[in-house]
């Protein structure tokens, strides 16, 4: 039982900390287009609504990790899951549709992938820990 605690607690730990950087990485990069008069006033307004909506999305994951998926709710545990393709996985989606749009620089792509990565460990550590005693 120790080590599905210990699983768990890594786990959420990963998700935690790689869902704080989401937010963080959102928080310093949308400026830099929210205040570029070049843009389009709409278009700025988009942003700063993304911006809200993707700290919202991050305030669930929190909310999700460090109470339903805490206590092990095997519900919660696909939920995380889903939200990682949508959350993470999201700037690779948009980049397929407009690859001119990918942010130059191999350092942020890195970091995403990264973060992909420590979330997927993070997902496969407490899957065991998720399952019902005894299984």
């Amino acid at each position: 039982m120790r080590k599905r605690n210990q699983s768990l607690t890594i786990a959420m730990a990963l998700i935690t900390i790689t869902t704080i950087g989401h937010a963080l990485g959102y928080s310093f990069a949308v400026p830099e287009h929210l205040f570029d008069p070049s843009w389009p006033d709409h278009a700025r307004f988009h942003v700063l609504q993304a911006l809200i909506g993707v700290i919202g999305i991050d305030l669930a994951i929190l909310a999700l990790t460090f109470g339903p998926f805490q206590r092990r709710e095997q519900w919660a545990w696909w939920l995380v899951g889903i939200l990682l393709i949508f959350a993470q996985g999201g700037y690779f989606l948009a980049a397929i549709f407009i690859p001119e749009g990918i942010t130059p620089g191999l350092g942020v792509n890195l970091v995403y992938v990264l973060s992909i990565i420590l979330w997927g460990i993070g997902l496969g550590m407490s899957y065991r820990a998720m399952r019902p005693a005894g299984e």
